[in-house]
């Protein structure tokens, strides 16, 4: 389920996570109880989210569980929590703000999460002074100077890091005053934080009192981070239009199937009613010569990144070419600022430290284009001695200032929220973050340019970089 945005459930022990969760689901998959600790492991479904499509949906265990087993419980709800790309905070509304509480909400803001409240035991009323801090939107953030300077405030299981940049959130991501409320209603809040509470909810467990505003306020947090292209060739291709599909089969390849960004692309441009020609490295000069021939010239060539200089030099310099890499870059993140990302690489130097982050989990081949390809590469183009880590996940206590450039993969099976993220994170330490295509363009093929014009509007300033 990495490929699907993933909500997790996040609380006190006894407010009601797992209630939340079984409402949502609108099924009685997790046992609910009074007694403390009930949930132990992390329990995820695959659900279908009203209006937008499929999501994974976690219910964790209470972050102030006691004992050797319930820290063994913090630690892997913090693991989920650290790779969420939304969470539910879930409070009990008829009982005041608990210092433990804000700790955690603390922490999901240092982690650069956004956060819904979802308040339980609507039938009561809201207590006041969980009520006054939800108006003034200060929860969980103290006046100036209250935990001193750059401080998450945080406490027990799990540590504070004092290296950590997100502690010290700048006036453009800290969540500001909202316009007063008043609670039962849901009311969202600042469309244009990507951190910070969202919305604030209230739901009755016993009724279902509250699920229909819970789903529509999912529904508007998951849209708000959609691109215009929502399928690969999105405003690329007209009806009719033939378009060239080179699919390298080498031992990367899995057997019988074509790759996710392979398989989506192709199926996108039957939708759109497109002829596709779909062939190996060693066709396209033969394909093309073809096709000019019969007088249906592809208006584009989609490559994989790494046989970018081999269909190169097939092709006259004019034919319109890209990679499938480049294409998930623009409807999984940020494009331009991937394309920015790229300038980062004259300026690297020896001892300087780059991180290669991925999202898929698939087997490490010989040749992995992650842990060998993409180093060696920089490596070469810079004639520096660069240092390397590499992560599937980027955890909460990493720090994008430990690195010079950060290199992302495609994308494909990630959630653009969460790419998003990313991209912000480490923007706003001043580090570049490009993708593995244009690393593969510019560095092996000398093309990114050119891979990159079908991809941005003439008028578009990044044309010229």
């Amino acid at each position: 389920m990495s490929s699907v945005p993933r909500i997790v459930i996040t609380g006190l022990c006894n407010a009601g996570k797992s209630s939340v969760f079984n409402l949502l689901l609108q099924s009685e998959v997790t046992i609910v109880h009074s007694q403390k600790g009930t949930t132990t492991d992390p329990v995820t479904r695959r659900w279908e989210l009203p209006g937008f499509g499929p999501v994974a949906l976690t219910d964790t265990a209470g972050l102030n569980d006691t004992g050797g087993l319930g820290l063994s419980r913090h630690r892997t709800a913090l693991d989920r929590l650290a790779a969420a790309d939304l969470v539910l905070m879930i409070s009990p509304g008829n009982q005041p703000p608990q210092p433990r509480e804000t700790e955690i909400l603390r922490h999901i803001t240092a982690l650069g999460k956004p956060w819904m409240a979802v308040l339980t035991h609507a039938a009561r009323p809201v207590h006041p002074k969980k009520l006054a801090l939800l108006e003034s939107g200060s929860w969980p953030f103290e006046p100036p100077g209250a935990h001193g300077p750059n401080s998450t405030g945080l406490s027990g299981p799990w540590p504070a890091d004092p290296q950590n940049p997100a502690g010290d959130l700048p006036p453009a991501v800290s969540v500001q005053p909202r316009t007063p409320h008043r609670v039962p209603e849901e009311v969202p809040r600042s469309s244009s934080a990507p951190f910070g509470c969202q919305s604030v909810i209230q739901v009755d467990n016993p009724t279902g009192q509250g699920y229909h505003q819970a789903v529509q306020a999912l529904q508007r947090f998951f849209s708000q981070g959609d691109s215009n292209a929502s399928s690969p060739l999105e405003g690329l291709l007209e009806p009719g239009d033939t378009i060239i599909l080179v699919t390298p089969q080498d031992s990367g390849a899995p057997a019988g199937r074509l790759i996710k960004p392979q398989a989506e692309t192709l199926r996108d441009a039957l939708d759109r009613d497109c002829m596709v020609l779909t062939l190996g490295v060693s066709r396209v000069s033969q394909a093309y010569r073809r096709l000019i021939q019969s007088g249906a010239g592809p208006r584009l060539v989609i490559t994989d990144s790494q046989a970018f200089d081999l269909v190169r030099d097939q092709l006259p310099d004019d034919q319109p070419l890209t990679s499938f890499s480049l294409i998930y870059a623009r409807i999984r993140g940020d494009l331009p600022e991937f394309y920015k990302g790229i300038s980062r690489l004259e300026s690297l130097k020896d001892g300087d430290r780059v991180l290669i982050l991925e999202n898929c989990k698939h087997h490490r081949q010989n040749d992995d284009i992650a842990t060998r390809q993409i180093p060696a590469l920089l490596r070469h183009y810079t004639r520096a001695d660069l240092e390397f880590s590499f992560s599937r996940h980027l955890h909460g206590d990493a720090n994008p200032r430990d690195y010079a450039l950060a290199v992302h993969c495609g994308g494909c099976m990630a959630h653009r929220q969460e790419i998003l993220r990313r991209q912000r994170l480490f923007a706003r330490c001043g580090v570049g973050m490009t993708n593995f295509g244009m690393v593969l363009a510019h560095c092996r093929g000398g093309i990114l340019d050119r891979a990159m014009a079908p991809l941005l509007p003439c008028s578009s300033p990044e044309r010229r970089l």
